[in-house]
Formats: C-alpha cells, sequence, structure tokens
C-alpha cells in the first residue's frame, strides 16, 4: 500500500535556503570591494615608482651632459673653475657683442644648467666639485632633486636621504 505522506509544496525545498543567496552575495561583493582597492593601490604606487624613476633618469641625463660640456671646455683650453656649491645660483654674463672671456662662457654655461635643473626636476639643483691630481682632472657633478614631489621617498638607494631629498652623481675625468 502506497505512504499517505503529505506532499511538500514545491517552493518548500527552497524556502531554507532562500536567506543564503543575499548574504553570499554580500560576501562576494566584500570580496570584490577589498580586491579592487588592492588593485587600485597598486596602479597608484606604480604611477610613484614610475614618476620617481622619471626623475632619475632626467637627473643623470642633466648631470652627464654638463659632465661632457666640461670636458668639451677643457679640450680647447686650460680647465676654467667649474667648482659650484648645491644651491647657490650663479649670475650669468652678457657679453653682448664682445667675445665672451672662459671663466664668462662658465658661469653662463652654469647658469643654464642651473635653470635647466630648476625647470626640469622638482625643487631641482645641482652642484659641481674638480679635483686636480698627478696632471689629471677629474670632476663630480651632482643633481639633487625633491623625491617627495616626483613620486615619493621609498627609503632605499638613491632617494634615501632625509625629507626626501634624492641626488644622483656622475663623475670622470676631464
Amino acid at each position: 500500500m502506497p505512504s499517505c505522506k503529505p506532499r511538500k509544496p514545491p517552493n518548500a525545498r527552497f524556502a531554507a535556503s532562500a536567506g543564503h543567496s543575499l548574504v553570499e552575495s554580500l560576501v562576494a561583493l566584500a570580496i570584490l570591494s577589498v580586491g579592487t582597492l588592492g588593485m587600485s593601490a597598486l596602479v597608484l604606487n606604480n604611477a610613484r615608482v614610475s614618476q620617481n624613476a622619471q626623475a632619475q633618469t632626467q637627473a643623470l641625463v642633466l648631470a652627464q651632459s654638463m659632465l661632457e660640456r666640461m670636458r668639451a671646455s677643457a679640450a680647447g683650453s686650460p680647465q676654467p673653475a667649474f667648482d659650484i656649491a648645491v644651491g647657490v645660483v650663479p649670475a650669468g654674463v652678457n657679453c653682448g657683442a664682445r667675445d665672451c672671456a672662459p671663466a664668462d662662457e662658465v658661469r653662463n654655461e652654469l647658469a643654464a644648467w642651473k635653470l635647466r635643473l630648476a625647470k626640469t626636476l622638482p625643487a631641482g639643483d645641482g652642484g659641481i666639485q674638480t679635483v686636480a691630481r698627478d696632471g689629471m682632472t677629474a670632476a663630480a657633478v651632482t643633481v639633487v632633486w625633491d623625491g617627495r614631489r616626483a613620486g615619493g621617498n621609498f627609503g632605499a638607494g638613491v632617494c634615501a636621504q632625509p625629507g626626501g631629498t634624492c641626488s644622483v652623481t656622475v663623475s670622470g675625468a676631464l
């Protein structure tokens, strides 16, 4: 004889699990939100690193170009004094129609270089130190800039100075 159990209505088996889909959806949305925030932080960090790398590259190019100018100047005449400290801005000399003396040409080169540093890098500046030894002249060209405004101070490598100051030094014989 067949059993006479009452049949459950068709929706009764889904009624017990009806609340789970809403909770599961909220958990999935929370996980997706955390993942999206993580990805946006990664993109932001990548942009900062890229800006810092660009500033380092520009600083290297500007330091190397000044070293090459010093070499070109030394090849044609006795080495004029290119020494200048960071923070010192030389006044350019207007030679007018006459030829500039070698010392005036050097001051004009240094003034133009310092202006390029200030325009290219955030709070950009530079210094040059020359040393003559055993008949040879060597130079160290240093470029400094504010790393906080160029993508952040990461506390290592080229931007390890306190206050976010970054620097690059290029050295070579003249």
